[in-house]
């Protein structure tokens, strides 16, 4: 790939003299190199995700957008993927009926959702059903490792309730709280 780097050695630019002439001149000589300004998402390096039908589509519809990590940070069951996919296609990706679903059943076969075994007879079951609402998104395995202080989970709530997470005040404030308990910062 004839990165930026490059094409500033070989027009003879530093950062700071690339001017509208020079970015245009950069645009048209990166565009003609071998593989353009992009390459083809379906083509990349395996990025750490597991060879399996639907893999090729995926890494060509997704991964365009999306790192690799954030997908494999999913845990999320056949239906919400699906959910997922039609969230991205609403969003204007391109994606046929057919890609649609060999891009589900992929997800859905290599990152499914983790279930509940976790959860001890003690815990408070509000809690835990309101936990189970943040793990239609995330991987168990994430929240476990964040280990934040009751201001941090409610920050990181509030954060999801901003980008559409459906919780009340008492429902985060309870959330927080059984948070702090279980993945609270390390003793």
């Amino acid at each position: 790939m004839f990165g930026p780097a490059k094409a500033r050695l070989f027009l003879g630019l530093t950062v700071a003299s690339v001017s509208l002439h020079g970015a245009i001149v950069f645009s048209l000589v990166a565009a003609s190199a071998p593989g353009g300004l992009t390459q083809d998402p379906g083509n990349a390096p395996s990025l750490g995700l597991a060879e399996a039908p639907g893999l090729r589509t995926m890494r060509a519809r997704c991964i365009a957008c999306h790192d690799a990590d954030i997908i494999r940070e999913q845990r999320l069951s056949k239906p919400a993927w699906g959910r997922e996919v039609d969230k991205m296609i609403g969003w204007g990706a391109e994606v046929s009926a057919t890609e649609k679903d060999e891009i589900i059943d992929y997800l859905s076969g290599q990152f499914k959702a983790i279930p509940l075994a976790f959860i001890a007879p003690e815990d408070d079951q509000a809690a835990v059903g309101l936990l189970s609402r943040c793990l239609v998104c995330h991987d168990l395995r994430l929240i476990e490792a964040q280990r934040l202080t009751g201001a941090g989970w409610t920050r990181e709530i509030d954060k999801m309730i901003a980008w559409g997470a459906s919780l009340t005040e008492s429902e985060r404030d309870v959330l927080s709280k059984y948070l702090v308990i279980r993945f609270g910062p390390a003793k």
